[in-house]
């Protein structure tokens, strides 16, 4: 009798064990399985656990460094070299820390560019899956994926260009950790990069870009309202000095027509003697029989002994105080010859025709001056400034500032002004 009561118990509970886990439904010739869905609940664990504080503070910590990484990249590589140069040359004390701090890092921009983004894809990565130990997977992947849009690409692109080099250069020791870290399998893949990709080369404006630039820096409001603006005469000598590259010497002379000359044949009369005294220059150039027969100059502090009274012939003074002249071809460059004249090899030159080689004009270091300072026209300044102006039409605070500079260094240039030792005697034109 015991074993059929043990067995009948044994029957027994199995029975309920059976009834505790599913109902019982009758078998109706056909296979069924009842399956029981397990309910995905959103709700955040019990705080209280030790772990859930520790999955909490390690998404922050993931969340933050993809942003770093990401603002990092943006400051790193928004960089201009050539606007670094700058800062490192001509910047504050602190530009220049950041400028070099940079550099240095940007000097290899394979492994760095792989070793933040290597960085950036891991934190992203490791954020979910810290997440699902706190809350739902699908609602763990949602909530990644709104941190990574505001924390990792909209507020790190925002802060590393507009304040890139200083964040850049001050967390120059975490971009060092992180190349240490992902060293092993940045290295190669930087290497790999340098093969397949050209190199970075640096930016550098050309001669429109750079007149383009001042007239931008002329204009632009922001540079108004922080006073950084320049005025239209720095303007117009910057142009003029970057034009002057192509300039040669027929641009600058004075054609022969608007010189005043003296004869070969002539006299040192009174009236002579006045017109040199009253036009107040330095140099005369001598001509025989006609005007394109340069025979030389005169420097005219040195006629300062003859006597009117006297008459003496042109000629004759000429070979007591007379100097041979430079002569320099028509097509030569103007910075060739701002060179020579520089290191006083002469003061004034005759330009020849290419072709004829005849006489066409006079060059000094005056002319050569205002061509570079581009003030070779007195009418053609007065264009400039207009066209000027048509460009600056919606910038009126700036431009009434500008405006009265002007005006007061114009005013201040047309009374001052004095002909130099290497102005020739030219005839005024109407």
């Amino acid at each position: 009798m015991a074993p059929v009561s043990m067995a009948t118990a044994a029957m027994s509970s199995s029975t309920v064990d059976l009834a505790n886990v599913s109902e019982i439904t009758e078998y109706s010739g056909e296979p069924k399985c009842n399956i029981s869905v397990v309910p995905i609940s959103p709700v955040l664990e019990d705080p209280d656990q030790g772990w859930f504080w520790v999955n909490l503070i390690l998404f922050t910590i993931f969340t933050f460094g993809s942003g770093l990484y990401s603002a990092l990249t943006t400051s790193f590589f928004s960089q201009d070299l050539t606007r670094l140069e700058v800062c490192l040359r001509q910047g504050t004390r602190s530009e220049k820390v950041n400028a070099s701090r940079v550099m240095r890092l940007l000097k290899y921009p394979n492994l760095l560019i792989v070793t933040l983004n290597m960085g950036n894809v891991a934190a992203i990565v490791c954020q979910p899956i810290v997440l699902a130990y706190i809350i739902s997977p699908i609602l763990s992947v949602l909530v990644s994926a709104i941190t990574v849009f505001i924390f990792n690409k909209l507020l790190p692109q925002l802060v590393g260009d507009r304040h890139g080099l200083v964040l850049a250069a001050n967390m120059a020791w975490f971009v060092y950790i992180s190349i240490a870290v992902f060293f092993i399998i940045a290295w190669p893949v930087a290497m790999l990069l340098s093969v397949l990709i050209v190199k970075r080369k640096d930016r550098f404006y050309e001669r429109a870009e750079l007149k383009a630039l001042i007239e931008l820096q002329m204009t632009s409001p922001d540079a108004a309202a922080e006073q950084h603006t320049l005025t239209y005469d720095e303007v117009h000598i910057i142009k003029g000095a970057l034009d002057a590259e192509s300039k040669v010497a027929m641009d600058a002379m004075i054609p022969l027509d608007n010189v005043s000359m003296l004869d070969y044949d002539g006299v040192f009369d009174r009236k002579t003697m006045q017109l040199l005294a009253t036009q107040k220059f330095s140099h005369v150039p001598v001509y025989k029989n006609h005007r394109k027969n340069v025979q030389g100059e005169f420097v005219i502090k040195e006629l300062i002994l003859l006597d009117p009274e006297d008459q003496e012939l042109i000629s004759t003074s000429f070979n007591r105080f007379g100097r041979s002249l430079h002569f320099i071809p028509s097509s030569r460059p103007l910075y060739d010859i701002f060179d020579d004249m520089s290191l006083g090899r002469y003061r004034i030159a005759a330009v020849l025709d290419d072709d004829t080689e005849v006489v066409i004009g006079f060059l000094t270091l005056q002319n050569v001056l205002d061509v570079i300072l581009g003030q070779s026209r007195a009418l053609s300044r007065r264009d400039s400034a207009g066209t000027m102006k048509m460009v600056q039409s919606g910038l009126q605070i700036a431009m009434e500032r500008r405006r009265s500079l002007h005006a007061s260094n114009t005013l201040v240039s047309e009374g001052n002004h004095r002909p130099t030792e290497n102005t020739p005697l030219i005839k005024e034109v109407p």
